[in-house]
């Protein structure tokens, strides 16, 4: 897979992330509603930062994840990140945005091209996500993007910040058999 380096909407770029992007993603990181849902605890200090970067950097040189920040271009800030994950056949989203901008359609219109582009790569015939019952917002960008939702997964994730296991929402979008 040679995914772009960048993805341009018409208020966003999306593009490959670089170390002079820690001060924006460590103002949205430092933020324990922005990843009550997700895999990581809120960052405690910039170097924690600088070193998700340093993650960021090793997984698209060794082509296991891409990750992307996402430039506001009103803002001149970046304001979250998506990331897609290739696995065999498949590929699994995530992607996580500052507060400020939620309830704007801006994950899904910086998703949308990500997804446009995957579904036109021949190795990829699902691609799939998961959010926890409690985001509703996620489902909504997931069936915007014209995933479907494809059920419930009980005790499927447990998010950093939550005590055990929670209920998630899947969602893919599948290739046509040829």
């Amino acid at each position: 897979m040679n995914p772009p380096r960048s993805f341009r909407t018409e208020r966003l770029l999306v593009r490959k992330p670089d170390d002079a992007d820690a001060p924006d993603i460590f103002a949205y990181a430092t933020d324990p509603e922005v990843s009550r849902f997700l895999p990581w605890t809120p960052h405690r200090n910039i170097e924690e930062t600088r070193g998700f970067l340093k993650r960021c950097h090793e997984v698209w040189k060794d082509a296991t994840a891409y990750p992307y920040v996402i430039r506001h271009h009103a803002a001149e800030a970046v304001i979250g990140m998506l990331e897609f994950r290739p696995q065999a056949h498949k590929v699994e989203l995530g992607y996580v945005l500052s507060r400020p901008y939620w309830g704007q359609g801006l994950m899904t219109e910086a998703l949308r091209p990500v997804v446009a582009w995957l579904q036109t790569q021949p190795q990829v015939y699902r691609i799939w996500a998961y959010h926890d019952v409690a985001n509703l917002g996620s489902g909504g960008v997931l069936r915007k993007l014209g995933l479907r939702h494809e059920g419930r997964l009980g005790r499927y994730f447990q998010p950093a910040a939550a005590s055990e296991p929670r209920d998630c929402e899947m969602y893919a979008w599948t290739r046509d058999p040829s």
